[in-house]
């Protein structure tokens, strides 16, 4: 998405260049990636689905 590689290690972007990348997702591409990190962020503080 923002033209490289994973063997190009370590890059930065600015702020409008991942405005502009994020900009050109799916509403359901993000809905997708906020349920993924939703649930990695349970698995951290080992929470269980519906727990609060």
């Amino acid at each position: 998405m923002l033209g490289h590689s994973v063997w190009e290690g370590t890059a930065t972007y600015k702020l409008q260049t991942i405005i502009d990348n994020v900009s050109k997702l799916k509403p359901s591409v993000l809905a997708d990636i906020n349920q993924v990190i939703v649930e990695s962020g349970h698995e951290v503080a080992k929470k269980k689905p519906g727990e609060t």
